[in-house]
């Protein structure tokens, strides 16, 4: 079990044993991006890209990834070859909010709020704006 636990910044800063360790691994790379892992590096754009993942489940009741492996999930994410699919059974505006949050490269995310952010412009999650 953790001794101690802060997800203010998305990250775990104690665990105590290797299985606990494997378990937040694994749960990081279900909603994480795989440079947030590796680099321990979290950030607006590790942020937009877990909300991606969220919204994915939301909508098709599994992450981006789940039908992988541990390695193969942790490879499709940073292949930028490796189609996510996005059934076209929901409205535009859902699927433009979680292909925009899962960009691979951060740089090419929107921003939570701002010129182009997600909270302040996008459809879907500003309900006083329109596509």
């Amino acid at each position: 079990m953790p001794t101690s636990l802060d997800l203010r910044n998305g990250s775990v800063v104690e665990y105590v044993s290797r299985s606990c360790r494997i378990d937040i691994l694994q749960g990081l790379s279900t909603y994480s991006c795989l440079a947030c892992g590796l680099a321990s590096i979290f950030s607006q754009a590790s942020d937009i890209w877990s909300l991606g993942c969220i919204l994915y489940q939301m909508v098709y009741g599994q992450t981006p990834f789940a039908s992988l492996h541990l390695i193969q999930k942790l490879q499709a994410i940073i292949d930028p070859d490796h189609q996510i699919i996005f059934s076209p059974t929901v409205e535009d505006a859902v699927i433009d909010a979680m292909k925009k949050c899962l960009q691979r490269r951060p740089e090419d995310r929107p921003p939570i709020i701002g010129k182009n952010g997600l909270l302040d412009e996008h459809p879907f999650l500003n309900s006083n704006r329109s596509i």
